[in-house]
Formats: structure tokens, C-alpha cells, sequence
């Protein structure tokens, strides 16, 4: 079949126009208000929770997940001893002081308060205050709160973190502003491939239920479960 005299002469084929994402204000409005609401509740319920036991914390042998373990091995093979770290999103500092424990001087960051007074409160339990800071803030604030450009070794943030964000591409920025020349950023989160799917009961199969990109606008969902209520994987 020939092709068509438009498309030979260059002209674009008609497609449908893509929607323009909506402007959110990064520092303020609902979806920070609401996301730090219902963050600042599961705090005490995520610190006593068996999804987030921190016996082996306490017990000087912090371990991070199996995957984690090995990235970071190979990543740093000389370790984190004397490595400056700062952990974007860091909920109530576990993972922070878990590097922390292995000789890193670590910064954490995260915009609910009740999960940073956490954090210090369990940074003097273990002896690791010395080795580690705490601050609260709005992620897109970070570089007013903590105006250190080019001095980490490492920026780590893992595991619920982006899908919270209305910017990716101004996360990214932060993240580069804060590295050394030659730093590195370790990021693991689930695929947002992933959660366009609904949890299904039963043997049925998990169903489309949300769309891959929302222009901007928000999913609200006012589902009072907590994904920390299930029993803690047995590979942490």
C-alpha cells in the first residue's frame, strides 16, 4: 500500500492531544496537608509493629531487605564507614540508623514531626545520636532547611517514596544539588507499573483500577487500612 502524501511530506499523523498536567504547589495545599495527616497517625502504629521490628537495631546488628543488602554491597564495596548520607523521606529513621550503625554519618529528612521525634528518640535509645540527624521538613523545602550542596556521599531513599510526590523531575534536581561530584543515589521502590492494580480477593486475578498517569490530579483514598498491620516479611 502506498503511503500516504502527508506522511511523506512530514505531517504529523492526528492523535488525541494529551491532557496538561495541573500546577500543584509544592509546598503547600491538600495533597501535603492530607498525606502528612494520615503519615503523622501511622507513626506509633508503625513503631510498635512487628513490620517494622527494630530488635535487631537494638541489638547493634541493623539489617536493611535482602535486595538492599546486596545493591549497597556492590555499589560501595568499601562500605559506609566515614560516607556522609542523607536519607530523603525517611519516615521514623530506621533505615537511617541502620547505616548509621555501619560507620555513615547520616542526615535524615521527612515532613511528618511525630516520625522525626521518633527518629531522635530512637537514635538515643541506641547510641547512635552521634552519627545521626534528624530534621523535619517538606521534601521540595530540603535545601532551605539543610543548605549543604555537594556534600554527600550517598543519597538514599527507598520504598514509598516517589508515588507520594507531585514532581519526580524536581526530586531529581534536589537529589543532584545535594550529591558530591561522583556521589551516588540509591533508590528501590516498587514500579508504578505496578499500581494501576486493585487488590483482589480470593484466587481472583488483580484488576486495572487506577490510571498510569493522572495529569496532575491526585488519587484520594479514605482506606483506613495500614500495610504495616500484616505480620512483617520474614526476610527483613
Amino acid at each position: 500500500m502506498a503511503e500516504p502524501v502527508e506522511a511523506r511530506r512530514g505531517k504529523p499523523p492526528l492523535v488525541e492531544p494529551v491532557e496538561t498536567p495541573r500546577r500543584v504547589d509544592l509546598r503547600g495545599g491538600d495533597w501535603l496537608e492530607a498525606n502528612r495527616a494520615q503519615w503523622d497517625e501511622r507513626v506509633p502504629l508503625h513503631v510498635a509493629s512487628e513490620f517494622y521490628d527494630q530488635s535487631a537495631l537494638r541489638e547493634g546488628r541493623g539489617i536493611l531487605y535482602p535486595i538492599e543488602e546486596a545493591e549497597l554491597a556492590a555499589y560501595l564495596p568499601d562500605g559506609l564507614e566515614g560516607k556522609r548520607v542523607l536519607h530523603l523521606q525517611c519516615h521514623f529513621g530506621a533505615d537511617s540508623l541502620v547505616l548509621a550503625q555501619r560507620g555513615a554519618s547520616v542526615v535524615g529528612l521527612d515532613f511528618s514531626k511525630p516520625a522525626i521525634d521518633a527518629a531522635r528518640a530512637l537514635a538515643r535509645e541506641t547510641g547512635l545520636d552521634d552519627r545521626s540527624r534528624f530534621i523535619n521538613a517538606n521534601l521540595y523545602d530540603a535545601r532551605h532547611m539543610l543548605p549543604e550542596p555537594e556534600s554527600f556521599d550517598l543519597v538514599f531513599t527507598t520504598w514509598g517514596t516517589i508515588g507520594w510526590l507531585p514532581d519526580v523531575a524536581e526530586w531529581a534536581r534536589i537529589i543532584a544539588w545535594f550529591l558530591k561530584p561522583g556521589g551516588k543515589l540509591y533508590f528501590a521502590d516498587g514500579h508504578p507499573a505496578a499500581f494501576v492494580f486493585e487488590d483482589a480477593a480470593g484466587d481472583t486475578l488483580p484488576r486495572f483500577a487506577y490510571p498510569y498517569t493522572m495529569a496532575g490530579e491526585a488519587i484520594v483514598s479514605d482506606d483506613g487500612a495500614d500495610y504495616a498491620g500484616r505480620s512483617r516479611r520474614s526476610t527483613r
